[in-house]
């Protein structure tokens, strides 16, 4: 009877925590509909999942887009999920989906309430108690970065920082209990296939802490295990990345150098208003007004209040009792504080502020389980010290921006009262309600939590406020006006013919990767690595917008071929968006000052485009040739043929296609040559007195090395499980005999 009544209260317990959770995490939406599907949820992610979604039910893998100019190779850009199931699935659902907005915020709301079970549990496994493991898990999916940056805009981070506390739970059970080995490679393999570099380097710190951990303790079985998981997923990592490594020299993501312009990089000072979720840090952003972000991307968890409760007479007691823990807990947090305090470069890592979805989730969960283990103390002398902590949190709060002075004393006083009266409730002060005393403190916590969370987004929910220097402040991402269906998206593609390119930044056009949601080629498809010289000498740094100063390159000629740049990238379609710092839309709209051989195929108050009056190659074809009557016929996975006249001289051939590295001749007296303009692939054929045929293949450099490692991943995941199935089985036989 008792056994039921505790699986009763363990599904009510666990029944109210998702659904707490689920609440809270709608609280944003009440404000902003759109608020998770803001800025590259948009422009990225939903038109990449919709195109992965279409290869995966076209029995393809994404690997190499030859349309997507200056992107489309996606083994290099890491994030296309070549090799993820997760993303596969995610892929077809955004495909098959009626609603775009729906499919992704439906997505995000539960990776949330799966990132806050996670946390819940993991903190339980470290000795976290229930009430405490209960605070950790629904606070730490609001983390700032987590739910602003992640939640908004940035999906993959989300993903993996949801992922992780899982990975680090079935990997403390394998290593504890020699269970769930096939289950920690899982979700182990899911993290790091997403491609998302940040989350697999904090796996590898969490597995660094591990060794560490043994070392100090001598515990050499942990340590065996540990090898034994790692090796299979080192593996993983190595296929993951290493083509993009072996292409990154080509790329804009070629640095080498460690260097800090402070761009996204915090300050230690914002630790000391961590606890505050309406705080707005001195933050260098795309956002900023002045110095400082308006948005909360530095916020932890009002937890940290509790510190100043903690019972500090057991600190040597609770050191010596859980040395193993505090190992295995405090090397990931360093590593992820040295990174998140660290330079705003490291080579190609950039940002560090994303280091904060994992500080936040590892610190949230250190002070649960040290209070947990520590108790607390509610004393006169410790109200003092959590009062002094408070006002001078309050006060960094104000000096920031003075103007919101009313929601930081709201919003302060709030989580004062509110975490006082925790703290007395559950250091044993509420006698006649000692019987519910967990309860009751599980009650506040959700209600404080989703208090504070209403008013954060109350405020930050305003598209757009006045600061005390009359400076217009941007509180959210910017909002591309992406259609939510497909019919819709169609609709704005409509004027779009063949190869196209938007220059400058409309809002009544495609953006970004929902070009392939309409099934055009474009070359402002997203692309966070992109092929390097096409972008300076096209695109631009940007990983959509192409400026309008680009109009005038594009019917320029090039020097060695003489033609027009336009004609090089077999581009039929332009559209030019209206600037206040340039004429060329007022040229064409009003001047009709029109190229020879296009016209004016749409204009708007906006926008205007322009399309060839005759139909060109498509992307990738052939474009210059240094003799005639050359013929091109597309293969697939980027192979093609050329079929070149017998001639006395070499022949020189030039496509519309990024000069990738792996491009092979595998028939014919040919080479690779240098490419055209430094990225428009180039084929040098030999001379002869015969007609040739020269077929080029595209090896993806490190793909057949990559699918050799996963392979050899699953093979030794699937042994260790059969060996560790016989053992049991050996073991078992010889109790029952014995």
């Amino acid at each position: 009877m008792n056994m039921r009544k505790e699986r009763q209260s363990g599904w009510i317990y666990n029944l109210i925590f998702i659904v707490s959770v689920f609440l809270i995490a709608l609280i944003p939406l009440i404000f902003f509909k759109d608020f998770y599907f803001l800025d590259d949820s948009q422009r990225a992610a939903a038109g990449q999942w919709y195109e992965v979604g279409r290869e995966i039910s076209n029995g393809h893998l994404p690997v190499l887009n030859i349309a997507a100019q200056g992107s489309g190779n996606y083994l290099a850009e890491g994030q296309w999920g070549t090799f993820s199931p997760l993303q596969w699935l995610i892929g077809l659902a955004v495909y098959h989906s009626n609603n775009f907005a729906f499919t992704i915020s439906f997505l995000k709301v539960i990776t949330l309430i799966v990132f806050a079970m996670g946390v819940r549990q993991l903190a339980t496994s470290f000795g976290a108690k229930r009430e405490w493991a209960f605070l950790a898990g629904i606070t730490a999916p609001f983390v700032g970065f987590t739910l602003f940056a992640g939640g908004g805009s940035w999906v993959t981070d989300l993903l993996v920082s949801a992922m992780l506390p899982w990975f680090w739970l079935a990997l403390r059970q394998f290593l504890i209990r020699r269970k769930y080995i096939v289950m920690t490679f899982i979700v182990g393999y899911s993290i790091i296939t997403i491609g998302y570099v940040f989350g697999t380097l904090m796996m590898v710190a969490v597995m660094f802490g591990i060794i560490i951990q043994s070392l100090v303790l001598k515990d050499w079985q942990t340590l065996r295990r540990n090898i034994l998981i790692g090796i299979p997923l080192g593996l993983i990592a190595v296929a993951v990345y290493l083509p993009g490594i072996l292409v990154s020299h080509v790329t804009m993501r070629s640095a080498t150098d460690i260097v800090n312009d402070n761009f996204l990089s915090p300050n230690l000072g914002e630790l000391v208003t961590a606890y505050s979720p309406v705080h707005y840090p001195e933050l260098s952003t795309w956002w900023a007004t002045g110095n400082v972000t308006y948005m909360p991307l530095t916020y932890i968890s009002w937890i940290l209040l509790f510190v100043s409760f903690v019972n500090l007479s057991r600190l040597s007691q609770f050191i010596k009792t859980h040395k193993a823990d505090l190992l295995q807990l405090g090397f990931p947090t360093i590593i992820s504080f040295i990174f998140l305090f660290g330079p705003s470069a490291i080579g190609p890592l950039r940002f560090p502020i994303r280091h904060f979805a994992y500080f936040g989730q590892f610190t949230i969960i250190i002070v649960a389980v040290v209070i947990s283990q520590m108790g607390i103390v509610f004393s006169r002398r410790r109200v003092v010290a959590f009062s002094i902590f408070s006002l001078l949190g309050g006060y960094l709060q104000y000096a920031s921006t003075p103007e919101r002075v009313k929601t930081i004393l709201f919003t302060n006083i709030g989580i004062f009262i509110g975490v006082l009266l925790m703290t007395w409730i559950i250091d044993g002060h509420a006698q006649k309600i000692s019987r519910y005393a967990t309860s009751a403190f599980i009650t506040i916590a959700i209600l404080l939590t989703a208090s504070v969370t209403l008013i954060q987004q109350r405020v930050v929910g305003r598209a757009a406020d006045v600061n005390s220097e009359n400076s217009v402040v941007t509180y959210h991402y910017p909002k591309f006006n992406m259609p939510t269906t497909k019919e819709k998206v169609d609709e704005q593609a409509k004027y779009f013919v063949g190869n196209s390119l938007v220059l400058g930044n409309s809002q009544k056009t495609i953006v970004g990767n929902n070009w392939y949601i309409a099934q055009k080629p474009s070359i402002n498809v997203y692309s966070p690595v992109g092929f390097q010289s096409f972008a300076e000498d096209v695109r631009s740094g940007d990983p959509t917008f192409v400026p309008n100063s680009t109009y005038k390159k594009l019917f320029s000629y090039d020097k060695k071929t003489h033609e027009k740049i336009v004609d090089l990238l077999s581009i039929r379609t332009v559209g030019i968006s209206k600037s206040t710092t340039d004429h060329i839309y007022s040229d064409i709209v009003n001047k009709k000052i029109i190229p020879e051989g296009w016209h004016i195929n749409h204009v708007d108050d906006e926008l205007v485009v322009i399309t060839r009056n005759h139909s060109v190659e498509k992307a990738g074809s052939v474009v210059w040739t240094s003799q005639n009557h050359v013929t091109y016929k597309e293969q697939n996975n980027g192979n093609f043929t050329l079929r070149v006249p017998a001639s006395n001289k070499a022949t020189q051939v030039v496509l519309s296609r990024m000069n990738w590295p792996g491009y092979e001749i595998s028939k014919g007296h040919a080479n690779v040559g240098s490419a055209l303009r430094k990225y428009l692939l180039t084929i040098n054929v030999n001379a002869s007195n015969k007609e040739q045929t020269i077929e080029v293949k595209y090896h993806a450099p490190g793909f057949s090395i990559a699918c050799i490692l996963i392979a050899v991943s699953f093979g030794m995941i699937i042994l260790l499980a059969l060996v560790k199935s016989f053992s049991w089985k050996l073991n078992k036989r010889y109790l029952v005999e014995k």
